[in-house]
């Protein structure tokens, strides 16, 4: 009698325990919320292309939007975006949500720097077009005889 009782009770405890990690499972979307992995780029990321490439993969998202703008995600959670860049600091903003509405959000601050300007080098000299150059060098041309 007394082991049937025991026996009874391991038997309810593991059930109930079954039925909770069911219940866990089932719910595992709606605890853990959305999460957003982005491949490229990286925080603090520094360029000089103007072009940029967001990419990576959500997890548990139902709407993706980067800078305000909707972005669609494939079947695998993949997703892919073109940002063009102002000169200097730029900041690109991930939200996404899941389907009970849970939101999460990612920033990323970039920078473009500008290329270097391309010196050219000319043949002319540059006094050439300043009349009062001219006037100066045929000054001092006088003054050494």
């Amino acid at each position: 009698m007394f082991t049937k009782k025991v026996l009874k009770t391991i038997l309810i405890i593991a059930l109930a325990t079954l039925i909770f990690g069911y219940i866990y499972y089932q719910s595992r979307y709606m605890i853990l919320g959305p999460k957003i992995y982005v491949s490229s780029p990286t925080n603090h990321f520094s360029t000089q292309n103007p072009v940029v490439k967001v990419k990576g993969v959500v997890k548990r998202v139902s709407k993706l939007r980067v800078n305000n703008r909707d972005v669609l995600i494939d079947t695998d959670g993949n997703f892919y975006d073109t940002i063009i860049l102002l000169d200097g600091y730029n900041i690109i903003f991930l939200e996404a949500w899941d389907r009970f509405g849970r939101k999460t959000e990612q920033k990323f601050e970039l920078v473009l720097k500008s290329p270097p300007p391309s010196e050219s080098i000319s043949d002319e000299n540059p006094n050439d077009d300043n009349p009062d150059d001219k006037e100066r060098s045929e000054i001092q041309d006088e003054k050494q005889f």
